[in-house]
């Protein structure tokens, strides 16, 4: 979603870019002119997964000569651009945990694997860009956090309507959706969710009508990424989060989210009943909208490279 956003606004602004991706991503960006290439997940033979992708990139970046290269989440490119001396940003929501000192408190094994995972991906990069939703203090001068960018389809005007909007993405939150509707909600569901009870019937995945959803929605339950976070949080909708208890990063965007008092942090492996009732009274008042002072990920892209490449 965050190359959707930026790519445009690049190319806008006059610079000439190349999108290199894959995974999902090579279905998304489909309509940006981009190049497939390995994608690099954990597994077996990772080092010479690694080093295959290491190679071709810099045989890429060898011939296109870029004046910076801009990764989100991929290690292959930085190293290779490193090697190349070429500047490099990273980018992504996760580089938190090597980058910022979190206002809670986490397990020391958790915290510390989670801050691996993201320096992997953004050691060597001469700026860095954390993705959040949240105020969040930055301990490396290299970095700056950034919220999101505004989705254009999104109707920050709307009035609130009766349906609760339930993002799932691949978590099963089937059990919560039947709760809910037991307890009266009208309910747009969308992503997994299996065993839906009558009258509850999922939507296929489709951006412009989740937007059109979440715009109108009296609140929003789902996992806790933080690119819905950030959305509903701007929206003034209340949220319940339920976080996977081994995903490390949506748990902490729960916590801070329900710290900032615009969410309730619930369960994943139970059927929260005392937080769905939080939730609920939160339904009945009025959630203040809540965009963090923050450059938007595209406007700290753009000073960055303004530093990195000021003749471009």
């Amino acid at each position: 979603m965050r190359a959707l956003s930026l790519i445009p606004v690049l190319r806008a602004h006059g610079h000439e870019v190349h999108v290199h991706s894959s995974g999902d991503a090579v279905a998304m960006l489909h309509g940006l002119e981009g190049v497939q290439v390995d994608c690099l997940g954990p597994g077996p033979r990772l080092a010479p997964r690694f080093a295959a992708r290491m190679a071709a990139d810099l045989r890429v970046l060898r011939h296109l000569r870029p004046d910076v290269v801009i990764t989100d989440g991929d290690a292959p490119s930085l190293h290779a651009a490193a090697a190349l001396r070429i500047p490099s940003i990273a980018v992504g929501h996760g580089l938190l945990f090597a980058h910022c000192r979190l206002p809670i408190e986490l397990p020391f094994r958790e915290r510390l694997r989670e801050a691996i995972n993201a320096a992997s991906a953004s050691w060597l990069a001469r700026r860095v860009i954390v993705v959040h939703f949240g105020t969040l203090d930055c301990f490396d001068p290299r970095a700056v956090v950034a919220r999101p960018d505004p989705r254009p389809d999104l109707a920050t005007d709307r009035v609130r309507g009766d349906a609760l909007v339930v993002y799932a993405g691949q978590a099963d939150l089937s059990g919560y959706v039947r709760e809910l509707h037991r307890r009266g909600h009208p309910l747009v569901v969308f992503g997994c969710a299996r065993s839906l009870p009558d009258g509850v019937v999922a939507q296929a995945p489709d951006v412009t009508r989740f937007a059109a959803a979440l715009s109108k929605a009296r609140g929003v339950v789902g996992t806790a990424g933080s690119n819905l976070v950030a959305e509903a949080a701007a929206l003034g909708r209340p949220l319940l989060l339920v976080a996977p208890a081994h995903m490390i990063e949506q748990q902490v965007n729960a916590r801070l989210a329900e710290r900032d008092a615009f969410a309730v942090a619930a369960s994943a492996e139970e059927i929260d009943i005392e937080a769905i009732e939080r939730f609920e009274a939160m339904l009945g008042r009025d959630v203040p909208k809540n965009v963090p002072p923050n450059p938007t990920v595209s406007e700290a892209v753009l000073a960055c490279l303004a530093e990195l490449a000021p003749t471009i």
